[in-house]
């Protein structure tokens, strides 16, 4: 019997998380000065050289500015911030994002994947579909002991083939930028639905896509999503 080794946050880890959760919160607003790094380390209880690295990577992420001779601040980083921005912020709040991002995400993985499904009707080839299939195929095929984060991944992999199969280059690497996001929430579609509606979902989408209703299926994800935000409260 083997395990994995416990890996242990190192101290500019731990100071970036606690930053980030701040500035995400709200707890630290936008245009917040913060102290000196030297005021920093002492509270922190670390060397200087720690925490100018920890800021020097927050502010690679966007969540603070230096300013040359006035000091760091924080920034607007829902207003400024990158796909890394993204992938921070998604990886430390889960499902329980802010509001207005978490609505945000929502429409852009909905109009992402209705232009996708539309488009693949032009791109894809026959091989294309029989690998879709397949990924319906395989989770079908899955055991309800599998549990719900497996038929999660599986139910994303026709769906992040359709986007990566769809002719546009950009629309895969957006939605990488929140693909544990989107796995959080396809947990909860699982729990919902359970798979085997999903499957059937899944198999009427491929079907509109393949016959070149690609703007139908779309539409049909977007209700789906609709339905499951409205009965769980999270619209």
């Amino acid at each position: 019997m083997g395990f994995e080794k416990i890996v242990v946050p190192c101290e500019k880890d731990i100071i970036i998380q606690k930053l980030e959760a701040k500035i995400i919160s709200g707890e630290l607003a936008p245009d917040t000065k913060l102290p000196t790094e030297r005021e920093l380390a002492d509270q922190f209880g670390v060397t200087k050289s720690v925490v100018h690295f920890a800021l020097k990577e927050l502010e690679q992420l966007k969540f603070i500015k230096c300013v040359p001779r006035h000091g760091t601040y924080i920034n607007d980083w829902l207003k400024y911030g990158n796909f890394e921005t993204l992938n921070a912020a998604l990886k430390l709040q889960g499902v329980n994002v802010e509001p207005r991002l978490k609505d945000s995400l929502i429409v852009l993985r909905n109009t992402i994947e209705s232009d996708a499904m539309a488009r693949c009707g032009q791109y894809c080839s026959a091989e294309d579909y029989a690998e879709m299939e397949k990924t319906i195929d395989e989770l079908e095929a899955s055991p309800l002991s599998a549990g719900a984060e497996a038929h999660a991944k599986l139910i994303m992999q026709f769906h992040y083939l359709v986007i990566q199969k769809s002719g546009n280059l950009i629309y895969p690497i957006v939605m990488n930028a929140f693909m544990d996001f989107a796995l959080l929430i396809w947990v909860h579609c699982v729990e919902y639905w359970t798979k085997d509606r999903i499957v059937i979902y899944e198999r009427e989408q491929l079907r509109l896509i393949k016959e070149g209703k690609g703007e139908v299926a779309g539409e049909l994800i977007k209700k789906m999503y609709a339905t499951f935000l409205e009965d769980n409260g999270m619209e």
